[in-house]
């Protein structure tokens, strides 16, 4: 589903007619947290002890395969594969080394000194293990010439945004221009149509909207996880949102949902 929808999603489980309104900021503050909070319990919740993982259970796979970016090239800078930009949780490496490819093991700063002291275990061509710095993996490998690597990892999530009140258009103009899309943040009518909230249509004329305001697509920054998930954030964000006005109740009944989903 898009921003738009996801925020009237929200307003559902608030129940509106007798919730505060809240701000749109409130919405997308709280979507982020929940997505922010969703995620890192999928990938490793390090906070409560759970049975799962993301490398663990095929259902948190296709709830995050979105987020997955595989066979990334890297070309190491003084052994050191910096961290691409949208860089968020390590899954898989493989490094070319004197001309050959192996998977990297993961070290650390507390083993990789006795490990450089074991025959059987010491890094090399063949062996490599990687560490993380501050500015991305450091590869130990003994010697030889380190190439390339290629990385697997889950990129860092979209932020959801529907922009800023300066992106909004009513029927005091701007004018839409024809083949532009829109979402329609308030139900709206364009060149005799109407359109209803959360809906994304073409602007069919170079006119003012008759009534309703409506958001320029490109403004708007849509949720890229999964469908099945996003319903799972919406509760979340909403227990967020209730938390905020103290409908305490309302927000452990949500909380607990997102537990037996």
């Amino acid at each position: 589903m898009n921003a738009l929808q996801m925020r009237l999603k929200i307003d559902e489980l608030n129940d509106r007619v007798k919730s505060p309104r809240f701000v749109d900021n409130k919405y997308y503050s709280a979507i982020n947290q929940a997505i922010e909070l969703t995620i890192n319990d999928r990938i490793e919740n390090i906070k409560i002890d759970k049975k799962y993982s993301i490398q663990s259970i095929q259902r948190i796979r296709d709830e995050l395969y979105t987020l997955v970016k595989t066979g990334t090239i890297i070309i190491p800078v003084a052994d050191v594969l910096p961290f691409p930009a949208d860089y968020y949780y390590f899954l898989y490496l493989e490094c070319t080394i004197n001309g050959s490819t192996n998977y990297a093991r993961p070290t650390d700063y507390n083993k990789i000194g006795p490990l450089k002291g074991n025959s059987f275990k010491y890094p090399s061509a063949v062996k490599p293990y990687y560490n993380e710095v501050g500015n991305g993996l450091k590869i130990d490998y003994g010697s030889g010439t380190f190439t390339i690597g290629v990385l697997d990892y889950i990129k860092l999530p979209n932020t959801v945004s529907i922009g800023n009140e300066g992106n909004k258009i009513t029927s005091a103009g701007p004018t839409l221009t024809i083949g532009t899309s829109y979402y329609v943040y308030d139900e709206a009518v364009h060149n005799g149509i109407i359109y209803y909230d959360g809906e994304l249509f073409v602007a069919t004329a170079t006119s003012l909207l008759t009534s309703g305001t409506v958001i320029e697509a490109v403004n708007v920054v849509n949720c890229d996880l999964p469908e099945l998930l996003q319903n799972e954030i919406i509760r979340l964000a909403s227990a967020i949102m209730n938390g905020t006005v103290e409908d305490y109740n309302k927000k452990q009944d949500l909380k607990n949902d997102n537990q037996f989903s």
